[in-house]
């Protein structure tokens, strides 16, 4: 797991619960590290651990904790890679285009990085399907990142989940669905 990946958990936590919370993790997840390096690398069992203990402590599940802290890596996401993204691109032209654009950038930026590999293909107008394979099962980190994004754009999404590794299917589908305004 990419420090940088680790350093916006501890910002998600620290931001959402204080700084006393992240130290109650670190101790309770076991990891030791109170800051991690955005340069380094580290076990994908410390983000792991702490995604656990967090939900512990937050009293919701790992996937309500996972898809919280996706939706919060949007405005950094965009600020770091925003200028990959055509200015009239919205949520679904965004997310089909991820792979293509954001996730080859940090490949080409650093050889030792491992998003997950996104397929995504557009089923219509309004919908994109997302075939989500990553060994580290962060599937609700995706689902809130489209959520995320939707919100940046001022559009409202459906998110559903055909097939998921964590119900025991080998890959993910996440399909996301633009809604008219409300």
């Amino acid at each position: 797991m990419h420090g940088v990946l680790l350093n916006q958990f501890r910002q998600f936590i620290v931001e959402g619960s204080g700084r006393e919370a992240w130290l109650e993790l670190t101790l309770a997840a076991g990891t030791g590290a109170d800051a991690y390096q955005i340069s380094g690398t580290y076990p994908d069992e410390h983000f792991a651990a702490l995604a656990a203990a967090a939900a512990r402590r937050l009293g919701e599940s790992e996937a309500v904790v996972l898809a919280a802290f996706g939706r919060f890596l949007v405005p950094t996401l965009l600020r770091v890679y925003g200028s990959l993204l055509d200015p009239s691109w919205r949520t679904l032209d965004v997310i089909a285009r991820t792979e293509e654009t954001v996730h080859r950038a940090v490949r080409l930026r650093d050889p030792t990085a491992s998003p997950p590999v996104l397929a995504a293909r557009r089923e219509g107008d309004d919908v994109v399907l997302i075939d989500y394979a990553s060994p580290r099962r962060l599937c609700p980190v995706a689902e809130g990142i489209a959520r995320g994004l939707a919100e940046h754009f001022g559009e409202r999404v459906e998110v559903t989940q055909p097939a998921c590794m964590l119900r025991g299917d080998p890959r993910c589908a996440i399909r996301v669905r633009t809604l008219p305004p409300a």
